[in-house]
């Protein structure tokens, strides 16, 4: 059976992948994705009667990854929903509609004028405001399906097109979209993608694979993840245009996009050089590059070396894990990403066990349309590598 997915995301992992990457977990053991994106690790962890705990900087993937991981109450979700157009409705009528989360902030005032049509900004600020009485989890649900309704590939409640491949260009000064309308029918999608998700024991937040101090050192059977790689897709783009509307301030995204895995500007954390001199060597390829880009690759080994230093502390003994990344292309120079990760796993106690190469089909894969594989972004997507792992034993 196909699977259904709560809203569109670029470069989701493929179930197939996490399903195999799941094999051998001990049963009732704890799954772990700390970077989890739209959900999917969790949610098939889940449905293999695994407890999973799912960590990202996203607002939107945190909000994407517990509505896929909760059993809804559809007769609720469906009241509420009925509840909350009625109330948007209502609040339409009476002409004022202030969010002072974007009237205080000009810059939100221009970025919600250019890339939304009046109509349509009307009607998401009355949603925004109803949804503002409502409490979780069925708000959870609603929140998401006004998100469905701008992000999206064809145009939607925005005057952007490829919004779902976080590559959000303007290609119009007006819309015909109803999102009133199309509210309820959001709703209805969200609950069709999740109603065979199992009660389970989920834990999903805000959260820094880089710094897990909420999770317990030894406490997790197994970490199945995906870095964003160096150089690649760029997820705050695309998801500011529904974050804005669920309250997150725009100075705070741009926070979170520039201290993001794989971000390309200056880091505000301090690594240790030595440290990153060992993890690239001159295995990663940026030798070739101009300073800029090399420091760039430098950040990136910086990022992964954390990365795996709090999977190793989170692993039980003999604990799993499994990373799936992409090699990057920068200034025509290939960036072996995996090798720079293989590299921080050793110097954190984590032999390897497996390594295998997957083609990305096109066709599966939410990733920008590659056209005729001319772009750099086409040409560095093509493959990616699923490195397996394992912590140290118990003493003895």
């Amino acid at each position: 059976m196909a699977v259904r997915h709560v809203h569109p995301f670029p470069a989701r992992m493929a179930p197939k992948l996490a399903l195999e990457a799941l094999k051998g977990v001990r049963p009732g053991g704890r799954v772990l994705d700390p970077m989890c994106g739209s959900g999917t690790v969790l949610r098939e962890a889940l449905m293999r009667g695994l407890a999973a705990t799912g960590r990202d900087v996203d607002p939107l993937a945190v909000l994407m990854s517990r509505v896929a991981t909760t059993k809804p109450d559809m007769p609720d979700a469906l009241r509420a929903a009925e509840a909350v157009l009625g109330r948007a409705r209502e609040l339409c009528d009476t002409g004022e509609l202030a969010l002072p989360a974007i009237d205080n902030d000009p810059k939100a005032v221009e970025y919600v004028r250019f890339w939304f049509g009046p109509r349509q900004e009307r009607h998401l600020r009355a949603l925004a405001l109803a949804l503002a009485e409502q409490s979780p989890p069925s708000s959870d649900i609603l929140r998401l399906a006004m998100s469905r309704m701008i992000i999206r590939k064809e145009s939607g409640a925005s005057l952007a097109r490829d919004v779902s491949h976080s590559r959000p260009h303007r290609v119009s000064d007006s819309s015909s979209f109803d999102v009133l309308a199309s509210f309820i029918p959001s709703v209805e999608r969200i609950i069709a993608a999740i109603d065979l998700v199992p009660p389970a024991d989920v834990s999903v937040r805000l959260g820094d694979a880089r710094c897990l101090s909420d999770i317990e050192d030894g406490s997790i059977a197994a970490v199945v993840t995906s870095p964003p790689y160096l150089n690649a897709i760029d997820y705050i783009r695309g998801h500011r245009l529904a974050l804005i509307w669920l309250g997150e301030s725009l100075d705070e995204l741009r926070r979170i996009r520039s201290s993001s895995v794989g971000a390309e500007r200056a880091p505000s954390i301090e690594y240790d050089s030595d440290r990153i001199d060992r993890l690239l060597l001159d295995r990663s390829g940026a030798e070739a590059l101009p300073r800029r880009f090399r420091n760039m690759v430098r950040r990136f080994a910086g990022d992964i070396d954390m990365v795996l230093a709090e999977t190793s502390r989170v692993l039980e003994a003999g604990g799993r894990a499994v990373f799936v990344i992409g090699n990057s292309l920068i200034r025509g120079v290939s960036i072996d990403n995996a090798a720079i990760l293989l590299a921080a796993a050793r110097l954190h106690g984590l032999s390897p066990t497996n390594r295998s190469e997957r083609e990305l089909p096109p066709s599966r894969r939410y990733l920008p349309p590659p056209s005729a594989g001319a772009t750099p972004l086409a040409q560095r997507m093509k493959t990616e590598t699923i490195l397996a792992f394992r912590a140290r034993p118990a003493r003895s």
